[in-house]
């Protein structure tokens, strides 16, 4: 059996310069999206999902919440990394996913968020993926049919879930 471990913001501090480590040298690769890992503000972040598997980091990703969205939406799997010394062969919605979504979704619920997102300004194939998968696994997300702006400079796709029972729509 493959053991897994968790770490977040309140036990994870040890892992951050191997994982800022991680980050930086990803930010320097060919990626499209690898600008967005260079010297990541940890404590900006309401907290993050750390997955190591023996003592080696294999996975990251963060619960953002920004001031330009509803105190009470938050962003899950920002910048979600994956260590690429490691064959990925699970579904879309595999452990890591598994993993960091119910360390993510529980920590929304115990501090009263309504609403949790992923985004991409790509094509929203995988997200569509994702969430199908999620929702044979949990339930309840629903994809915009269309982009939404989610910072100043970004429209994005979106896939999104209430967490709660409030009668408000989703408020990107």
């Amino acid at each position: 059996m493959i053991n897994y471990q968790l770490y977040d913001k309140f036990n994870g501090q040890k892992l951050l310069p191997k994982l800022s480590k991680l980050l930086n040298d990803f930010s320097n690769t060919k990626d499209k999206l690898s600008k967005n890992y260079k010297n990541l503000d940890f404590e900006s972040f309401e907290n993050y999902s750390i997955i190591t598997l023996e003592n080696n980091i294999i996975a990251f990703s963060s619960i953002l919440q920004r001031k330009i969205w509803p105190s009470n939406t938050v962003r899950i799997f920002n910048r979600m990394w994956r260590n690429k010394s490691y064959t990925w062969n699970s579904p879309t919605f595999g452990i890591l996913s598994k993993l960091m979504y119910n360390h993510q979704i529980n920590y929304c619920k115990k501090h009263n968020y309504d609403f949790v997102f992923l985004s991409t300004e790509k094509t929203p194939r995988h997200l569509k993926r994702w969430s199908q998968q999620a929702n044979q696994y949990d339930g309840g997300w629903s994809m915009l049919d269309r982009k939404i702006k989610v910072t100043p400079n970004s429209v994005q796709w979106i896939v999104y879930k209430n967490l709660t029972n409030t009668k408000k729509s989703f408020p990107l």
